[in-house]
């Protein structure tokens, strides 16, 4: 990284101090002139100001640990269960594979572009129809049930996953900004795609992860795939940070580096989400979290190394693609260490001569930590 990505990095960071300590402030005044308010979101942040207060230090690791995984769970389950349970879920797959994946094909084919796709649409229009008269009829269960698969990988895969490829074929050819915003795009039509995978690996009977009890292959290939869509994102904003801290460098917007990042930094973050997942009913030690996180690490730091292998990114110099992998482990050990902050936080304000109690000025709490951000923001702005 040469001087001028140092500048950008250091400016940054001084204005994400600048932005976090007005945001704490505004907090703390948040507390010191309503506290009373009976929002939702003051009686959450009480409630988990409560919790964290009546941890043991040394306890406070393992329960953190369980909570995130509790609610990546949580997220799994709600938006990779059956689409008919999701609102948003079925009305952007409605809105994109029976809207606009149509008129776009008619339009491409109409100005005189392959007819691949409006081929296959109409292939899927034909079976629907098919399928329907069979049924009704009572003809032939056996053809039914061949038709019904067919045209579920037809739908739910086929089309979603074409259509990706080929818009992802002409975002590598824009400029990176652009290629960036148009990534923003392409990442329903992954996780459409993600989604269909759950479904047909799993069924449809239940929800997709059992987080406790699953085996590790089942495991893995879960978080593996919900967090495809977001490393597909995360690569190319990382390829546009790369390319503000060094605009004179090539940029690799190939397949090759994009597929390597996303999917390897995928893995990370599903490998370390294995390692993470507490067995049911035990207590989780310090020592415990302490192993796991420190393997979950150096299967990252493995994983970078893939990337740059397979990916064919350089190793005379630091290229940021390398890193994503870093970033689940990197984020996880971040958020335990907020915790043990705000553990403190909390213990210190309860200490003071006439301190209010735990939990009735959570806003209070929640502006000195941010604080504490800003200034360790502001402090690496002037290290850099």
């Amino acid at each position: 990284m040469d001087v001028g990505a140092i500048e950008l990095v250091a400016r940054v960071s001084r204005i994400a101090a600048v932005v976090l300590a007005a945001c704490g402030l505004f907090l703390i005044f948040l507390d010191s002139t309503a506290p009373s308010d009976p929002s939702g979101l003051r009686r959450r942040l009480a409630g988990l100001w409560r919790a964290i207060a009546a941890t043991a230090p040394s306890d406070v690791p393992g329960l953190t640990l369980a909570a995130v995984m509790r609610a990546v769970d949580g997220f799994i389950v709600y938006w990779f269960e059956q689409s008919e349970r999701n609102v948003v879920t079925a009305g952007t797959f409605t809105l994109i594979v029976f809207i606009a994946v149509p008129v776009a094909a008619l339009l491409n084919w109409f100005r005189g572009g392959s007819p691949t796709l409006l081929l296959i649409l109409v292939g899927c229009l034909v079976g629907t129809i098919v399928l329907a008269v069979v049924s009704e009829l009572k003809l032939s269960p056996l053809l039914a049930r061949v038709l019904s698969a067919m045209l579920f990988v037809g739908i739910f895969l086929v089309v979603p996953i074409y259509v990706f490829i080929s818009l992802t074929d002409r975002t590598l050819t824009m400029p990176i900004g652009h290629g960036a915003l148009a990534s923003v795009l392409l990442a329903p039509l992954l996780y459409i795609v993600c989604h269909s995978v759950i479904l047909l690996s799993f069924g449809t009977r239940a929800a997709p992860v059992a987080s406790l009890h699953a085996t590790m292959p089942r495991r893995v290939m879960t978080l593996f795939v919900a967090v495809l869509p977001f490393t597909f994102l995360a690569t190319f904003v990382a390829l546009l940070v790369y390319h503000l801290l060094e605009p004179q460098a090539p940029l690799p917007l190939n397949w090759r580096p994009l597929a390597a990042a996303a999917g390897c930094s995928a893995l990370s973050a599903a490998w370390l989400g294995y390692l993470a997942t507490p067995l049911p009913r035990t207590r989780i030690s310090l020592a415990w979290v302490i192993g796991r996180l420190s393997m979950g690490l150096l299967a990252a730091c493995a994983f970078a190394i893939a990337t740059k292998l397979l990916g064919g990114l350089p190793f005379d110099r630091p290229f940021v693609l390398a890193a994503l992998p870093l970033v689940a482990p990197v984020l996880l050990i971040v958020v335990i260490a907020l915790t043990l902050a705000a553990k403190a936080v909390l213990a210190a304000i309860g200490a003071l001569p006439g301190g209010a109690g735990v939990g009735e000025r959570p806003y209070r709490v929640a502006g000195v930590l941010t604080l504490l951000v800003a200034a360790g923001a502001g402090w690496a702005s002037v290290a850099l």
